[in-house]
């Protein structure tokens, strides 16, 4: 099939780069024009593992443009994959999408499908559907198709999917999308078929249960701390229980990148307009931003509020593990808080960079001169670092923001070990 795919961000290449490994031609559309140039020249904008080799595997069936020229109707499928940014009132920006649809309905040949990925409020696709009714006399039919991929996991994600959602009006449309994704061979109770507002809201219903999960054992584990319980038994406990599960379920200084910060908050923003108030996910939000503010307090309370000239190493920028996003990453918090008290920050990250903080490009060079070691994200590399490393830091002391320390037992090494859901004493 002949795709085209507007907005070349996180998920737009990953599909796009993943529909050509499934044998489509694709053209993919980004107004970005250095982003677009560096596509061109194999230069990836984002980190995420396999993207490369599958770049590589299929550039024949890979064009990236950034604009349509408006003899090229070809296309048998459109799909849209913009930005839909909250506002701070909590809105969603939806004014990419309508940009786009001007753009498919001058480039676009009569039956063409029209698949949405970007994520949108509950209701949109039908307003989408009815703008473009109005604006062309062509038979266009909308598809809520929302994606769920995991950054460090995206490729697998798409090509091995536990499920496959797509809302729809038209059974023309439907077989066309099944059509699009046939060479995946999916099992029949993998693709889930609904109505359009049924869709989007499986998107938001979804990422904000996943976000309420992690915000339900941060804030479990700092009861943990003050009543002396070990969270890493209560989490055994926990996930033991099959109606749980053990997914999301790992404590830390809470969640961030793209999507959940973003979808919990759009979706408190929709409930209200129907008067309906959500109150566990606002509380999963509140939980959430005063976790890292918490972390932090650990650190100025073991200095008794004075860690001015202090240096910190800051192990871990992006927001997770085998990606370099930085967008609502909790080290950037924490970086802006202790410089703010006149600490030195030195950090390292295997991918992600962050022009506001000095960076050392390995991660030996970051203790030749520091007090205080802080793990923002649990990369693989940190997880067995040597303890003569540990040792050299001159207040031997240690936070763990992701407690990939916590079976170490440090402390016979005279190091001071601080994790998340148990006390100092406990480790």
């Amino acid at each position: 099939m002949n795709i085209c795919v507007f907005g070349i961000g996180y998920v737009g290449l990953c599909a796009s780069v993943c529909l050509a490994q499934l044998g489509h031609n694709i053209v993919c559309i980004d107004k970005d024009n250095k982003k677009i140039e560096n596509l061109k020249n194999n230069i990836v904008p984002i980190f995420e593992p396999k993207l490369n080799e599958l770049i590589l595997k299929n550039k024949n069936k890979l064009i990236f443009k950034t604009n349509l020229e408006n003899n090229e109707k070809n296309f048998d499928i459109f799909i849209i994959a913009t930005g839909t940014p909250t506002q701070k009132n909590g809105e969603v920006d939806l004014s990419a999408i309508y940009n786009v649809a001007d753009e498919i309905i001058k480039n676009c040949k009569n039956n063409s499908i029209i698949i949405n990925k970007s994520t949108v409020p509950i209701g949109f696709n039908n307003k989408l559907q009815d703008y473009i009714n109005a604006k062309t006399n062509l038979k266009l039919d909308v598809i809520s198709n929302p994606e769920f991929l995991r950054q460090g996991s995206a490729i697998d994600d798409f090509l091995n999917p536990e499920r496959i959602i797509i809302g729809y009006k038209s059974d023309f449309a439907l077989k066309k999308v099944l059509k699009m994704y046939k060479a995946l061979n999916l099992k029949d109770e993998q693709i889930i078929t609904t109505d359009l507002n049924s869709a989007e809201m499986i998107k938001y219903a979804s990422n904000s249960f996943l976000a309420l999960k992690i915000s339900f054992i941060n804030e479990i584990s700092k009861l943990c701390e003050k009543t002396n319980a070990d969270i890493e038994y209560v989490k055994k406990g926990l996930t033991s229980d099959s109606r749980i599960g053990k997914k999301f379920l790992n404590c830390g200084i809470g969640f961030g990148g793209s999507c959940f910060p973003k979808d919990t908050k759009a979706l408190v923003n929709i409930a209200n307009n129907y008067d309906i108030e959500l109150k566990t996910i606002k509380a999963t939000i509140e939980a959430n931003e005063a976790q890292v503010d918490y972390f932090i307090n650990k650190i100025i309370n073991f200095y008794k509020g004075n860690i001015k000239d202090k240096t910190f190493i800051l192990l871990g920028l992006s927001f997770k593990p085998n990606t370099n996003d930085l967008r609502e990453a909790p080290s950037i918090k924490i970086i802006d808080k202790l410089t703010d008290l006149n600490a030195n920050i030195i950090a390292y990250d295997p991918k992600a960079k962050y022009d506001k903080v000095k960076q050392v490009n390995k991660i030996n060079d970051a203790f030749n001169d520091a007090d205080c070691l802080i793990i923002a994200t649990e990369w693989e590399e940190f997880k067995n670092i040597d303890v003569e490393l540990l040792k050299k830091l001159k207040d031997k002391v240690i936070f763990d923001g992701r407690n990939i320390f916590i079976n170490r037992n440090l402390k016979k090494y005279g190091l001071k070990y601080y994790c998340i859901g148990k006390n100092e004493q406990q480790n």
